[in-house]
């Protein structure tokens, strides 16, 4: 045991343990029962004997009994102050005064322990302190200097404190753009879990296989995202040449009947009203529709190849399908001429125009489904069957099929190759499929409206998160006004770090390095919104989290240029690993 005297004005023959003794901790210090206070210079008291059993510190008199003296007049309260450097020349003791004997010389053993207790409050208070000030230097002038009208929302979070080290309109719901995706992907991690897997199933609709026949293919669909290029070397017609290869190992060589799709596990529209209109946002690769049997993200693609010098070039398109229109206005030019070509997809159908002139064969492009995705991806299905030697009596065709038909062969994709997809090349399609399926599985509906309701259940039951903070419109950030605020997105990313899925949630975001300190981030982009959220792994011992949601507002003109706020964007992230970093 320790030992030393401490001197009370109050009741000075009662034990140490029945004397109210307090002494003076900066009300920022991690130690302070009260919690983190906004203002770093605020002083709040803690009782001594709390501090010493929380430090496992036992202080006993020591020399000769003190002799009970007459309290001062102006003695009116009991206190102990210890300053911080009392603490590092191991002292606890307060100021000689007229009326108080010098405190007795401390047991030298005691002296160890106060180093090293005062070593842990500085490490505890200064750094903290220090990198807060950083941050305020750093970040708070970039802020200033946005265009006038706009909007913004900045906020860090220290992990390892459990708290803000920085904040600006934290609680102010501003547009997310793809920063809805972390919501989003968090629920269903969470939900799901991370073995979770997408099943497409292929059930023969007669009893058996007869001499090479079946009666009819059912597709059971359940809004499997992954059936594209991505997970396929850019080959997305090698999934449906994979299932062709399944039914002939089954001894399929005929499908006497029709392909039937059941897409009933999606409900409700393909798209979300609230998504951006104008031509050129509906036909967008990223404006692509959901539905539960969907191939290569619901697009169509379209090539062109040249033929003869001033005739019409060939158009291909994928999927292969009759329910696609083509208009072809291009013609084959000379290798000599600059040239171009350009693919439009007519607003309220599947009817794509190709004009221009050019003289070599150009790369996919794609163009987003208007109408049918599910008939589209069966019509597909149907041409690749038939490459591979398979011949079709029927036609494709939507309806129920029964689940308890004699399986030919199931698909399926794991949850996490979809969220790596989803989070780091921001799969606007991946999130509208997702969505759904959590709606599907939590209210029966594969529905916007049930699936985004879902997520917001998942967080707040499996997080604490308050579901007024947040709103969703879709699962994709598309709508304008999918609204949160900065507070919202540091407590969830915050919240999913004490989980024992933290490293795999964070390993589906993308890695991006600034100034040699890893991070880990969601970016997002529209017309009215610049944002930016995720983890920055500032040292072994300190990650933060931290969100950027910068909003167009009532700026205008030039003020609010992409360049702009993306350079702003990055400033403000670059500021924060150059306050953060050791």
């Amino acid at each position: 045991m320790c030992r030393c005297s401490i001197l009370t004005r109050a009741q000075p023959n009662r034990p140490l343990t029945s004397t109210i003794a307090s002494f003076a901790l900066p009300a920022f210090s991690p130690f302070a029962p009260w919690g983190p206070k906004r203002s770093p210079m605020a002083v709040q008291t803690m009782p001594l004997a709390l501090y010493l059993k929380r430090f496992r510190v036992s202080f006993k008199p020591c020399g000769r009994p003190q002799q009970k003296r007459p309290e001062p007049a102006f003695a009116t309260r009991s206190a102990v102050f210890v300053p911080l450097p009392g603490l590092l020349r191991g002292s606890i003791a307060m100021p000689a005064s007229p009326i108080s004997p010098p405190a007795p010389r401390p047991h030298p053993a005691l002296g160890r322990r106060r180093w090293v207790l005062g070593l842990l409050l500085l490490g505890a208070l200064f750094p903290a302190t220090a990198s807060e000030g950083r941050l305020r230097e750093q970040l708070q002038p970039i802020i200033d200097r946005l265009p006038e009208g706009s909007n913004a929302a900045v906020a860090v979070y220290c992990l390892r404190q459990q708290r803000f080290v920085f904040t600006h309109n934290e609680q102010r719901q501003l547009r997310l753009a793809s920063v809805a995706k972390v919501p989003v992907s968090a629920a269903a991690l969470l939900d799901l879990g991370q073995d979770f897997e997408f099943v497409t199933s292929l059930v023969n609709l007669g009893p058996d296989i007869a001499q090479g026949s079946i009666a009819g293919l059912g597709i059971i669909a359940r809004g499997d995202p992954a059936l594209d290029e991505h997970h396929t070397e850019r080959q997305p017609d090698r999934i449906f040449i994979e299932w062709a290869q399944a039914l002939q190992r089954q001894g399929v060589r005929r499908i006497s009947g029709d392909i039937v799709i059941d897409n009933s596990y999606f409900a409700g529209p393909i798209r979300p009203s609230t998504y951006p209109g104008g031509a050129r946002n509906i036909q967008a690769w990223y404006s692509a529709p959901a539905s539960a049997f969907a191939w290569n993200n619901n697009c169509i693609e379209v090539q062109v190849r040249p033929t003869r010098l001033g005739e019409p070039v060939q158009v291909l398109t994928r999927p292969v399908s009759d329910r696609i229109r083509i208009i072809n206005r291009a013609t084959t030019q000379s290798s000599n001429l600059s040239g171009g070509i350009i693919v439009n997809r007519a607003e309220h159908s599947n009817t794509i125009t190709v004009s221009g002139r050019y003289q070599a064969p150009t790369a996919w492009f794609p163009v987003s489904i208007h109408e049918d995705p599910d008939l589209l991806a069966g019509d597909h299905l149907a041409h690749i069957l038939r490459q591979q030697g398979i011949a079709i009596d029927g036609q494709v065709r939507l309806g129920r099929v029964d689940a308890n038909r004699p399986l030919l062969h199931e698909h399926r994709s794991g949850l996490m190759g979809a969220l790596a997809i989803f989070n780091q090349r921001s799969q606007n399609f991946y999130g509208e499929q997702i969505i759904r399926v959590l709606g599907q599985r939590h209210r029966g509906e594969g529905s916007i409206v049930a699936g985004a309701a879902t997520v917001m259940e998942i967080l707040t039951s499996r997080l604490g998160l308050p579901a007024e903070h947040i709103s969703l419109l879709d699962g994709s950030g598309l709508s304008y006004d999918n609204l949160s605020s900065a507070w919202y997105i540091c407590q969830l990313l915050a919240r999913m770090d004490r989980l024992p899925i933290s490293q795999i949630y964070r390993q589906t975001l993308r890695e991006q390095w600034v100034s040699g300190v890893r991070c880990q981030v969601k970016t997002g982009a529209l017309a009215v919104a610049r944002c930016l959220a995720g983890y920055i792994n500032a040292s072994p011992e300190n990650s933060y989290t931290f969100t950027i949601l910068l909003n167009r507002g009532e700026a205008g003109g030039t003020a609010w240029s992409r360049v702009l706020q993306n350079r702003e964007r990055e400033n403000l992230l670059a500021a924060m690993v150059a306050a953060l970093k050791p």
